[in-house]
C-alpha cells in the first residue's frame, strides 16, 4: 500500500470522525424545535432521514446498506488507481469516501441518517443535511473539475505526441 493511500485512509477516518461527532452533538443538544443561527437563512434542525437524498426510497435501509458496500468496494479500486494521477482525484476521493462511510454508519447502526443543517431562502426551505452530505456534494464538484482537467491534459498530451511523432 502506497504512502498516499495510507495518508488517504487517515484523512478519510478523520473526516468520518468529524461527521460522527457533529451528528452526536446534534442528537445530544438539539431538540425538535429549530435553533435559529441566522434569521431567515440558517438554522439547526434535527431530523432523521430513513431514505437517501431528499428522503427518496424511505425505509429502504438494507438496499442502501448493500448498495453502499458495492459502491465503496468498486470506488476503492478506482480510487487507488487514480489518486496518483491528480490531486483532484485524491481530495475528491477522500471526501467521497468520508461522506459515504459517515452516512453508511448511521444507516447500518440506526436505520436512519441524522441531519441537522437547514438553510432557508424566503419561503423555501432547502433539504436538511449533515457534514457527510457536505463531503459528498463537494466531492462530486472536485471530481468533476478533476476529470475535466485530467481529460484536457490527456488530450493535450496525446495531441502533442501525435504532432511530435508525425
Amino acid at each position: 500500500m502506497s504512502k498516499k493511500v495510507k495518508n488517504a485512509i487517515f484523512w478519510i477516518a478523520f473526516a468520518v470522525a468529524i461527521d460522527q461527532i457533529t451528528k452526536w452533538l446534534a442528537v445530544f443538544f438539539l431538540d425538535e424545535i429549530p435553533t435559529v443561527i441566522i434569521k431567515n437563512f440558517f438554522q439547526l434542525e434535527l431530523i432523521y432521514n430513513k431514505g437517501a437524498a431528499f428522503s427518496i426510497l424511505t425505509d429502504a435501509r438494507w438496499f442502501f446498506v448493500v448498495l453502499t458496500l458495492v459502491v465503496l468496494i468498486i470506488g476503492w479500486r478506482y480510487f487507488q488507481e487514480y489518486i496518483e494521477k491528480s490531486i483532484y482525484f485524491y481530495i475528491g476521493g477522500i471526501l467521497f469516501f468520508a461522506g459515504t462511510i459517515g452516512n453508511f454508519i448511521d444507516r447500518l447502526l440506526f436505520g436512519k441518517v441524522t441531519d441537522f443543517f437547514a438553510f432557508i431562502f424566503g419561503d423555501y426551505h432547502f433539504a436538511i443535511f449533515n457534514v457527510a452530505d457536505s463531503f459528498l456534494t463537494i466531492s462530486v464538484l472536485v471530481l468533476l473539475i478533476g476529470t475535466y482537467i485530467y481529460e484536457k491534459e490527456q488530450k493535450n498530451t496525446t495531441g502533442e505526441d501525435m504532432v511530435h511523432n508525425g
